[in-house]
């Protein structure tokens, strides 16, 4: 199995919209791509609950059969549509790629 993990830091303001609502919009955005890709075993996206000045706003959660799977995902054009738009409202993102044994 391969894990792939995301973690976005939203802007302030961005795009027209505050951080929160740039948040809900990428969550919504990014809830449907299961329903796209089939590909993708488990998927799971999360807004922050706690105001820490070390946290980040949004994580992806998700798992594949296979890193040709993953590739499949990174890959397709609706993934790419929900990144371009998430792109333009963050300010940092850090990721995380592991196969589990």
């Amino acid at each position: 199995m391969f894990k792939h993990i995301v973690i976005f830091k939203f802007s302030e303001f961005a795009e027209g919209s505050s951080k929160e609502e740039n948040t809900q919009l990428a969550k919504q955005q990014l809830e449907m791509l299961p329903n796209i890709i089939p590909q993708i075993l488990g998927y799971e996206v999360g807004i922050n609950s706690f105001n820490d000045p070390r946290a980040y706003d949004l994580v992806v959660v998700a798992s594949f059969k296979s890193v040709e799977d993953f590739l499949v995902y990174r890959n397709h054009p609706d993934h790419a549509k929900v990144l371009e738009f998430i792109m333009k409202r963050v300010e940092d993102v850090k990721v995380v790629d592991y196969l589990l044994q």
